[in-house]
């Protein structure tokens, strides 16, 4: 134990961490600011509006030339042909472009370079958003399932390789990486960023689980939900506010978020017990783990939740623009699963729960 906190302290007080936390910092400033200035200049929903529109009309212009008879309605946000009609502004994920611009513009190099990595990852991103607009029209639930947890993926692929070419910008932060690599290469027998890099590629495993698998057990679904939803209710009532759960939805007042199959982490659960069980370790350390890994995601889904609903009913946020402040959080909830895991690796596989009795006992 000792050793460890005398390991975390080292990091702390190394030139790399501090770099670390100014690109932290930075990134929090931003948020802050851009929270901040969106309201009063209507910022983001003037950018909603451009996307959806450059987005819709292009994908009427593409589709009629493959054989789609589809039509964008811009006053709906409505792309419809004869057989389905949906709209768009939940599944425009704009906010990976302002993580791509977070990822090169905090402390820049290279600004030219940088922009062109800009332009090619903005271009990547709408052509997946293209990509998913067509999943959508497929109709077939087997299509549905396969290929849109890879839209997912890719659109994760896209900020890993920014964040790559980031790295390789700044000396520091390289080092930083390297340092880690030391730490994890003999558990896991790859780099800090192939592990990342596998974990996206996961990502389509877990959007199949969470989509497809789990809804064959509606008994499963049932128990996550009521012990998910339990949780939130405990914290909001404790914080004070009058919350009350209705089958999958907990509500104040009349604001409310539902809690979908998707959202219950059954497939990112499956992902984190998988990757805490091939580390080379004791068994009983992976087994207690797990057991408490499991108890913390599920605790932190409930404070997700928490917060997302906290969010809407203190800002009165429209209902389109739910989904996005959703997905958002989502990205915290993965690196939660990833810290975790480091954390294993780092300190918890060599507890010595279970000592092996010597001959002379």
């Amino acid at each position: 134990m000792q050793k460890f906190f005398t390991n975390i302290r080292g990091l702390i007080t190394s030139k790399s961490s501090y770099a670390m936390i100014i690109i932290i910092t930075a990134f929090v400033l931003i948020y802050l600011i851009t929270k901040l200035l969106a309201p009063t200049f209507n910022i983001y929903a003037s950018l909603v509006q451009f996307y959806a529109s450059l987005l819709g009309h292009s994908f009427e212009l593409l589709s009629g030339w493959v054989g789609f008879d589809t039509t964008y309605t811009q006053s709906l946000y409505q792309l419809s042909n004869a057989e389905v009609t949906f709209s768009i502004l939940s599944k425009l994920a704009i906010k990976f472009y302002f993580i791509a611009f977070a990822i090169l513009f905090v402390f820049p190099r290279k600004l030219l370079k940088s922009l062109l990595a800009f332009l090619l990852a903005s271009l990547a991103l709408y052509i997946v958003g293209m990509l998913r607009f067509f999943i959508d029209f497929s109709r077939a639930e087997n299509v549905i399932y396969l290929y849109l947890p890879i839209v997912y993926s890719a659109r994760y692929l896209v900020l890993y390789f920014l964040i790559r070419y980031k790295i390789s910008l700044h000396p520091v932060i390289n080092q930083f990486i390297q340092k880690i690599d030391l730490k994890i290469r003999p558990k896991f027998q790859f780099s800090l960023m192939t592990l990342i890099a596998i974990l996206i590629m996961l990502f389509s495993v877990i959007g199949f689980m969470d989509w497809f698998m789990i809804v064959q057990s509606q008994a499963v679904v049932d128990f996550l939900s009521k012990w998910i939803m339990w949780y939130a209710e405990i914290i909001l009532k404790t914080l004070g506010y009058d919350a009350y759960v209705t089958g999958y939805q907990i509500n104040i007042d009349n604001y409310w978020v539902y809690l979908g199959t998707p959202c219950l982490g059954a497939g990112l659960m499956a992902l984190f017990a998988i990757l805490i069980w091939i580390i080379r370790s004791p068994w009983i350390n992976k087994v207690i783990y797990i057991v408490i890994g499991l108890n913390i995601i599920i605790f932190a889904n409930s404070v997700r939740i928490v917060a997302i609903l906290l969010h809407i009913y203190e800002n009165q946020i429209p209902g389109h623009l739910i989904e996005d402040y959703h997905n958002m959080s989502n990205n915290y909830f993965y690196v939660l699963v990833f810290l975790m895991i480091i954390v294993y690796v780092r300190w918890f596989h060599s507890i010595e729960f279970m000592k092996l009795k010597d001959g002379n006992n």
